[in-house]
């Protein structure tokens, strides 16, 4: 569990699951808690503060029980942050879990890596 500035800080990992909250606090513990359940994987949250209205100071909290990464980023349009995570994050396989997503089961990464 470590706390990034920036992508490239974030240590290569063969597979990924990554997060994206965008002041979606409650559906986005719902993300991180069923994530940590079902995918065996490193996890990365990135929040991204709307009007200047953050949940990092919660999802730190939540990191203290449940083992993922987190990074904060400015709030951009969705597609430049994507860029910006296809383009400097290091691993062969990153796996995009929407933040209002419960993972009910291993079986779609289990088919995706098929």
């Amino acid at each position: 569990m470590t706390t990034f500035t920036t992508i490239q800080e974030i240590p290569f990992a063969a597979e990924r699951a990554v997060i994206i909250n965008v002041h979606t606090l409650l559906c986005t513990t719902l993300a991180i808690l069923s994530a940590k359940r079902y995918l065996d994987m490193p996890l990365l949250v990135i929040d991204c503060p709307l009007h200047r209205e953050t949940d990092r100071e919660a999802l730190m909290r939540l990191q203290q029980d449940y083992d993922f990464d987190l990074l904060s980023l400015p709030l951009r349009p969705h597609g430049d942050t994507l860029d910006d995570l296809f383009l400097h994050l290091a691993g062969e396989w990153i796996y995009l879990v929407d933040s209002d997503v419960e993972v009910l089961n291993d079986k779609g990464v289990e088919q995706m890596r098929w």
